[in-house]
């Protein structure tokens, strides 16, 4: 009898297996795309938006970060980097799953170079950013210009 326990055990370890395989695997047309289909919505957020000086003129090389905040209770967030273009425009386009807000940061970090600027920053929330075009546990994307005024440094 013992032998035969074992052995049932064994198959059904192997079936439960084979089981979590099959539904916790989720595949995608974009070999880059890593989607985590069952269970976990998300989104396509795309924030962009220029950066300025007080007086209008675009400013290069501002270091832009997003911080992507979910909406459990436990505190977890997802950040992305870039930098201001020549034309003074950054973007950032990410699949996340369902976030509360993204908060963004302006900061110069290459110091007098282009002008010595103060630090800003904005909380957006998912109030704010329409998602569209959304099916399954895919909630749609959404998009949004946020454009900095930088103060220069005193």
């Amino acid at each position: 009898m013992k032998k035969g326990s074992y052995f049932l055990l064994r198959k059904a370890n192997w079936l439960l297996a084979g089981l979590l395989v099959l539904l916790g695997c989720g595949d995608s047309d974009d070999p880059g795309v890593v989607i985590c289909e069952y269970g976990s919505p998300y989104s396509t957020y795309e924030i962009k938006g220029k950066v300025t000086n007080e007086t209008d003129e675009v400013i290069q090389g501002i270091r832009m970060r997003a911080r992507y905040a979910y909406t459990r209770d436990w505190e977890q967030t997802l950040s992305d980097t870039t930098k201001t273009d020549v034309g003074g425009y950054y973007s950032f386009k990410t699949d996340v799953f369902a976030v509360e807000s993204i908060q963004l940061f302006a900061e110069d970090i290459d110091g007098d170079e282009n002008g010595a600027f103060e630090s800003d920053s904005i909380t957006i929330s998912q109030d704010e950013i329409k998602l569209e075009n959304g099916e399954r546990w895919f909630l749609g994307e959404g998009e949004k210009t946020v454009n900095f005024k930088l103060k220069k440094k005193r």
